[in-house]
């Protein structure tokens, strides 16, 4: 069976991000490299050994924790010798300071280096013969979302929220301090998902959008000759042909289906219809704050510079690697990519 992130320098991430102009101001920038830690912890420590709150330190996107990954970081009040600063898995580098704090707006995409280790014959005959296909489909696959952006029940959480079942959210997400909140207020369901606070209760309802858009594009490629693979979710289905889907909803309140091909249009129409939600629901009236307008996102990712070269796996006596290098652009999945090019039918 084949290995990925066996070790950490098996799934190399850097980013690519649009830096902001550089010119004397408040925020320093530095190119932020670590291994073995989620962003969040690393802004953390960041912000601890710069004395500072978590919100003086910016950032374009999260990174993996099980890689080796580079991004640029933005830290208010700080200068450039902070970069000496030792913490333990992080090394910082020094590239220029400004008036702009980083922001998730500024992620252009990521650059991928990923060895495949431990592939029998069987495995590496797949994945030539699925990057052929992905040549052949001008190197796009499905736009889903990865598994990441569920955790273990965040999509269940956000169903609950968006549907009015707020009792059923807040066990389903075990918010810290809700038992003691209901001791106090009984049956007041609706203010112990606020203490879990904005940022947290808007990735519950995000992963909910992620699974409709999800299953909304499943819906769509199935409809093709395809194959399958399940994930933490549900099933992904990749199709072997491109299809002119164009975007596909992210649905919200104004959502408007009827702009939307047809086909697109009724494979959301049933993806909502086996939720039991309506558009409208997404309009949150007692926790308003967490109402969504809406988006769309693109049906198909490209993976540009997609290379891939196969040796001999140092690791795995008597088996092959295969290291993949390619990059995609903000808010596609690798690991989709990765279920693509080595998953069984």
């Amino acid at each position: 069976m084949f290995r990925i992130k066996q070790v950490a320098e098996d799934f190399v991430v850097d980013e690519d991000y649009q830096f902001p102009s550089v010119k004397p101001g408040q925020y320093s920038y530095f190119i932020l490299r670590k291994s073995g830690m989620t962003t969040h912890r690393a802004v953390e420590l960041i912000a601890e050994r710069a004395f500072v709150p978590g919100k003086s330190v910016g950032y374009a996107g999260l990174k993996d924790k099980a890689a080796v990954t580079s991004q640029l970081v933005s830290v208010r009040g700080v200068g450039k010798r902070f970069a000496e600063m030792r913490i333990p898995g992080i090394s910082l580098e020094f590239v220029g300071t400004g008036d702009t704090p980083l922001t998730l707006g500024l992620l252009k995409g990521n650059r991928f280096r990923i060895a495949v280790r431990n592939l029998g014959d069987k495995d590496c005959s797949r994945l030539a013969q699925r990057a052929a296909l992905l040549e052949r489909m001008e190197f796009r696959f499905p736009n889903y979302f990865g598994s990441q952006r569920f955790g273990s029940a965040n999509h269940l959480v956000g169903r609950a929220i968006v549907s009015g079942d707020f009792r059923a959210a807040v066990e389903g997400a075990m918010i810290k301090g809700s038992d003691s909140h209901l001791s106090h207020h009984p049956n007041d369901y609706v203010g112990s998902l606020k203490s879990a606070g904005r940022r947290m209760l808007s990735l519950y309802v995000h992963s909910f959008q992620s699974l409709l858009f999800n299953e909304a594009l499943a819906g769509l490629c199935r409809q093709m000759n395809c194959f399958s693979c399940s994930y933490s979710a549900g099933s992904y289905f990749f199709p072997d042909a491109l299809e002119p889907w164009g975007m596909i909803p992210l649905v919200g309140f104004a959502t408007e289906l009827h702009e939307y091909p047809q086909e697109v249009n009724h494979a959301v129409e049933s993806v909502l219809a086996g939720h039991g939600i309506r558009l409208s629901d997404f309009i949150i009236r007692s926790i308003p704050l967490l109402s969504c307008e809406g988006s769309e996102r693109a049906a198909y990712a490209s993976a540009c510079g997609f290379r891939m070269e196969f040796a001999e796996d140092e690791l795995n006596s008597g088996m092959r690697k295969c290291v993949l290098r390619f990059s995609l652009g903000k808010g596609s999945y690798a690991t989709v990519l990765l279920d693509f090019l080595l998953q069984p039918k």
